[in-house]
């Protein structure tokens, strides 16, 4: 899965309301980065956006981040240790095993490994739970699937037909390779 591809082919295909907005970045870290994501989006100081990687699912790589500690999370994710190696052999014994699923230190050990070279920042949207009728509550922006295809029809000149049999006159029956198939003007030969 890539979620900018996925993104863009939902945008494309007439969808776009359905999705919050997303703004690619560079994953490299610079001095102005938490401010150009802030101003891309127009997040206020008490805003909250969401980075998440590309290439990641089930919520690997995936932090929201209060506008005002942007910087810091961006410098964690995006600088790891110069000697990755060295930093390994000063973890204690076992320290894998102490870090909780989903805990910011796991996604960031997602961003420290990951291969693509760009990252996504949106933000933060939420709605208001929908309350069933046995007074549960769920948030129906958790997660949506859907299915988007594009039919790939073959351009067919005026007067012909496209049948499983293939290409036919639209005013007879004969299939185009008996008939041949239609000149320039669009007529048969």
């Amino acid at each position: 899965e890539n979620k900018k591809l996925t993104h863009d082919t939902i945008v494309e295909c007439g969808y776009g309301y359905v999705r919050p907005e997303q703004h690619i970045f560079p994953r490299e870290y610079a001095e102005d980065l938490a401010e150009r994501i802030c101003a891309s989006m127009r997040l206020p100081e008490d805003g909250i956006c969401v980075l998440k990687l590309c290439n990641r699912t089930r919520g690997a790589g995936v932090v929201p981040v209060p506008a005002a500690e942007l910087d810091g999370v961006l410098r964690k994710l995006l600088c790891p240790p110069e000697n990755v190696e060295a930093w390994l052999r000063e973890q204690p014994r076992g320290w894998f095993a102490s870090v909780d699923i989903g805990c910011f230190e796991e996604q960031v050990r997602h961003w420290w490994s990951n291969e693509c070279p760009v990252f996504i920042a949106e933000p933060l949207c939420a709605s208001a739970a929908t309350v069933l009728a046995d007074g549960r509550a769920f948030d129906g922006t958790m997660r949506v699937g859907f299915s988007l295809h594009r039919e790939h029809r073959e351009r067919v000149p005026p007067g012909w037909l496209a049948t499983p049999d293939g290409l036919v006159h639209a005013g007879d029956d004969v299939p185009a390779a008996d008939r041949g198939p239609p000149g320039p003007d669009g007529m048969g030969r």
